[in-house]
């Protein structure tokens, strides 16, 4: 069987570690990949990786300053309330939304966290897309092979 070779420059990384104090900036991987992608969304056409984006912003104009579409739209963070009622009639969905409710807390902190200059450029909707693309899509760990290409 074959294997797809992604050559290095065509990835869009950042660097990972399981301890977040080794990772750039004290940040964690998550946030400077979402970080990534947003700055190079925004860059239109002028973005190597304008294919890529153009598919999770499903054809929306990247130039201009909007909200892209959900990437993950039948995640639990985009529940009605009605909706996520229904889980609170049983235990495992109670801890669902607990997890839901934790991962909503630390995505405001992370948003926090970024510096004046890419709050400026990135709302803190702009930066939860990014986090759901990033946390949908990517992969993490050191794959090794990559700095084969």
């Amino acid at each position: 069987s074959k294997v797809a070779v992604v050559p290095r420059k065509l990835v869009l990384s950042a660097p990972f570690s399981d301890d977040e104090d080794e990772q750039e900036g004290g940040r964690s991987w998550d946030t400077n990949l979402s970080v990534k992608l947003w700055q190079e969304c925004t860059k239109g056409k002028n973005s190597a990786y304008y294919g890529y984006c153009a598919l999770l912003t499903r054809g929306a104009n990247m130039e201009q300053k909007q909200t892209y579409p959900s990437t993950a739209p039948d995640a639990l963070r985009h529940w009605t309330s009605t909706q996520k009622a229904l889980l609170e009639t049983t235990e495992n969905g109670k801890k669902l939304l607990n997890v839901e409710q934790k991962q909503q807390e630390e995505w405001k902190q992370k948003y926090a966290n970024l510096n004046a200059s890419e709050k400026a450029n990135m709302s803190f909707e702009d930066f939860q897309w990014a986090m759901e693309a990033v946390h949908s899509r990517a992969f993490r760990g050191d794959f090794g092979a990559l700095d084969g290409g």
